[in-house]
């Protein structure tokens, strides 16, 4: 390995024993290396995309998958070196960089104002207006060691509360689902019985269109006031700008607590009463079926069944956050005009 003005040059034989020998994820694009090791694991498609081109180069596939800045940046921050090449090597090379697009990451001062380290509920508060907001929120940063870049409150005991493990979803709410599901079987006709939870699943899937698009994404409409964006912000905007933070995926048991009791004294005062037990444990197991899948696809190597519905779901995140509002299903998507185009080409 040689070193040219600071910047260390590998051969490709070097790339090789770092992949084969130390089991490294080396991979190329535009002639520069980067090591992939610990990002893959969080990588949004699943790892698979860059187990396929470890000791590769993997700028045209780059391209070909129409990533956005946000990818540009992940890769910056990578950068390990570049590849050292013959002459005919760099001939191609250079057709390939002067087309270049890592220059449109350049110049994001606006980037610079909030230190996740630091505790951002209050800088988002403090240090940016409406629409730094709006652009700190809709540009993914990519985290592959939350406990240590990510902190929404400086206090150490108030970000410990703030932090919820995808297991406490189920803990919490699988006994109430089960009780009332209990309960609901013997006040119901099987057929009734079958018949209310199929229309409980359907309920939720568009309640679950409509918070999502309506409340989570209020950002597009709500008032241009410091409150709001922190309010905005701890609900569902951290997850937009820190996506793979695992503690922050699943709702927090007290805020799904409160709109549960919400949606409970709705069923009371619409539904039959000897339907009200079966449609609530139907409607948790959904809400559990939602919020667990939804952090399923974060992280995870999908099955090929889950496949399209984790690529959807990152779509959303990583190229068209103004669409794709359906995480277990598209079918209100298509309803309401916001299905996601997944060959729509969208700069961020």
């Amino acid at each position: 390995m040689s070193k040219t003005s600071g910047t260390k040059v590998f051969t490709q034989t070097e790339i090789d024993h770092l992949t084969q020998e130390e089991g490294r994820s080396i991979v190329v694009f535009e002639g520069e290396v980067y090591d992939a090791t610990d990002f893959k694991v969080t990588h949004p498609g699943g790892p698979k995309f860059i187990d396929d081109y470890v000791g590769k180069d993997m700028t045209e596939v780059f391209y070909e998958e129409e990533h956005t800045k946000i990818a540009l940046r992940m890769l910056k921050d990578m950068k390990i070196g570049t590849l050292e090449t013959s002459t005919s090597d760099q001939m191609s090379q250079d057709t390939v960089t002067s087309h270049s697009r890592m220059g449109e990451i350049e110049g994001e001062e606006w980037r610079m104002k909030v230190d996740p380290k630091l505790g951002t509920v209050w800088q988002v508060f403090s240090n940016l207006n409406h629409e730094e907001y709006n652009n700190f929120i809709n540009d993914p940063k990519h985290l592959t060691r939350p406990d240590d870049e990510h902190r929404m409150f400086a206090t150490s005991w108030i970000e410990f509360f703030s932090r919820t493990p995808w297991y406490h979803v189920a803990l919490f709410w699988t006994p109430i689902a089960s009780y009332k599901l209990y309960e609901g079987s013997f006040e119901l006709t099987p057929l009734e019985f079958i018949l209310t939870c199929i229309f409980a699943i359907i309920c939720w899937t568009f309640a679950e269109y409509a918070l999502h698009r309506f409340v989570f994404h209020m950002e597009v409409y709500m008032p241009d006031n410091a409150y709001f964006r922190a309010t905005h912000y701890i609900f569902h905007g951290i997850h937009h700008a820190f996506p793979m933070d695992p503690d922050r995926l699943v709702f927090p048991i007290i805020m799904a607590y409160f709109i549960w009791n919400v949606f409970h004294v709705i069923w009371i005062n619409t539904l039959p009463g000897i339907m009200v037990n079966t449609f609530t444990g139907a409607f948790i197991f959904s809400y559990m079926g939602y919020d667990l899948g939804h952090y399923y696809f974060h992280h995870s190597q999908p099955l090929k069944i889950t496949e399209y519905r984790k690529k959807y779901h990152m779509y959303h995140h990583y190229k068209d956050p103004d669409n794709g509002y359906g995480i277990t299903t598209s079918f209100w998507d298509k309803i309401f005009g916001t299905e996601l185009v997944m060959n729509k080409k969208k700069e961020n």
